[in-house]
């Protein structure tokens, strides 16, 4: 992802300067300056997911205001230096003793040689642009994007304590009728034993039927029309032998 978007920041920036240079008369062609602007501007495609790590691992927050700055800017200055080594290694520096481009690695007596004065050079040309233009937008990105997710998080809790509630409710509420319930009809099943049997032996299997319903039924929160037309059914008939009883 970090790739995909600063390659099209750098055709975008590739089409405005050459059109810019163009207007202005200055003789360049459409590669150099797409290759020039790849190595400026894809060089921080590396580092980015650095920076995204650094301000989501140690975000800005009260009482460490302090030590978040000077992380941060320690940070920036590192992020800087980086850019400036891949952006050097990649393509030639302007170099004011021979106002002319020139590679980093000049030649040495036996070997190639780092040119610390390029690049020290194309540091103090990038370092502003570098923090403010890139390195704080990239943090900026990192706090909205993971403040964005402790508050869907933070809602999700909040949702899932909802309804653990509405659920840790609706059993007390169960625990609190269930039990009245089963002993008016168990006080109902002994009366009838002695005047109606048969009545009794009836009564006792819709009590089954609703027991076994209603153990079924525990813990969902969800039930179907018909499951519950069913449970209403043998319910109105248990009132209806507790009321014959009456």
């Amino acid at each position: 992802m970090s790739f995909g978007f600063w390659t099209l920041i750098a055709m975008a920036g590739s089409v405005t300067m050459y059109q810019f240079d163009r207007l202005r008369g200055f003789p360049v062609t459409f590669r150099s300056m797409i290759a020039l602007q790849l190595s400026q501007t894809l060089s921080y495609a590396p580092l980015t997911p650095f920076v995204l790590a650094l301000a989501r691992r140690y975000p800005v927050q009260r009482g460490v205001l302090g030590r978040r700055a000077l992380l941060y800017f320690g940070g920036a200055l590192v992020f800087t230096m980086a850019h400036v080594v891949l952006r050097g290694l990649t393509y030639p520096v302007w170099d004011t003793g021979i106002r002319g481009y020139a590679s980093v690695w000049g030649s040495g007596v036996h070997a190639l040689r780092l040119r610390w004065d390029l690049l020290e050079s194309l540091f103090f040309q990038n370092v502003i642009d570098d923090i403010t233009g890139t390195y704080l937008p990239i943090v900026l990105i990192a706090h909205v994007v993971s403040y964005y997710q402790r508050f869907r998080e933070r809602e999700l809790r909040s949702s899932q304590l909802q309804t653990q509630l509405a659920k840790s409710h609706l059993q007390t509420l169960k625990s609190q009728l269930q039990p009245h319930f089963l002993f008016n009809t168990m006080h109902s099943i002994s009366a009838l034993m002695l005047t109606d049997v048969q009545a009794a032996d009836r009564m006792m299997t819709r009590l089954s039927d609703l027991l076994r319903m209603s153990l079924e039924a525990s813990g969902t929160q969800i039930t179907t029309l018909s499951r519950e037309l069913e449970f209403l059914n043998v319910t109105s008939k248990l009132r209806r032998y507790d009321s014959k009883k009456g």
